[in-house]
């Protein structure tokens, strides 16, 4: 069985690590760098018997190669190496891949020799490295797609937050509005800082009733708006009185 996937869909393989799923792959790309400019026919078929009533039969085994297998396996077993999980299956793919040489040469007896060992275990590398590409690849565009979330949710925080905070200064404008009007007189900012809720006094105050006090100049509320004038004192100090809305 042969499957095509884009990279980045092969991190959905990956989900089934602990069922050996992707173990019992053999990655390769489509990618060649070497490829000439040439138009080349598509390949004949290649018809293996590997289907139908007849069997295919014993595959003989090198001793040297059963030797190495065993040895790899003790080390596991003693806790001296420690295989990533991904190749777990090593040996076995690697076996698989020798014997399917040994049915791609026509040999009739069926034996999986050093050297085919060695040609399989060139390929179960080079399958083993185009599968940590797209591993790499695959947790690139995972970070790429957590950073743009992150972004997104930035985004509607802030824009949340401030469609609150200027909800926020066009209460405090009304309710300044509102006292102004009702006091009939120039209000200071400390007193029309007073005029509003607690809960629209906290860390920035001060800018929220200097922006309030601006909402109610520039925009006005529905109660009218404020006006800039100077202090009876003297002293020019800003003061604010009520007007009614043009």
């Amino acid at each position: 069985m042969a499957v095509g996937l884009q990279p980045t869909f092969f991190a959905s393989l990956l989900d089934g690590t602990n069922a050996g799923t992707p173990q019992r792959f053999l990655f390769a790309s489509v990618t060649n760098p070497e490829l000439d400019d040439a138009t080349h026919g598509y390949p004949e078929p290649i018809t293996l018997g590997l289907t139908g009533t007849k069997s295919v039969g014993r595959f003989t085994v090198d001793r040297v190669i059963e030797q190495s297998i065993r040895a790899r396996r003790l080390r596991v077993s003693r806790g001296v190496e420690i295989p990533d999980p991904l190749d777990t299956h090593n040996a076995l793919l690697t076996m698989k891949t020798a014997a399917l040489l040994s049915i791609l040469e026509g040999d009739d007896d069926l034996a999986i020799t050093v050297d085919r060992w060695n040609a399989a275990t060139m390929i179960v590398d080079n399958s083993r490295n185009v599968r940590n590409y797209l591993i790499d690849l695959a947790r690139v565009d995972h970070v790429e797609r957590l950073t743009e979330r992150a972004k997104i949710a930035a985004h509607q925080q802030i824009t949340k937050d401030e469609v609150l905070r200027e909800n926020r200064v066009r209460q405090c404008a009304a309710t300044m509005t509102r006292k102004a009007k009702k006091e009939g007189r120039k209000m200071t900012k400390k007193e029309l800082r007073h005029s509003i809720a607690g809960k629209h006094r906290g860390r920035n105050d001060d800018e929220m009733v200097d922006d309030a006090i601006t909402y109610a100049v520039n925009k006005g509320t529905e109660d009218g708006r404020l006006r800039r004038v100077q202090s009876d004192d003297g002293k020019g100090y800003a003061c604010w009185v009520w007007e009614a809305a043009q």
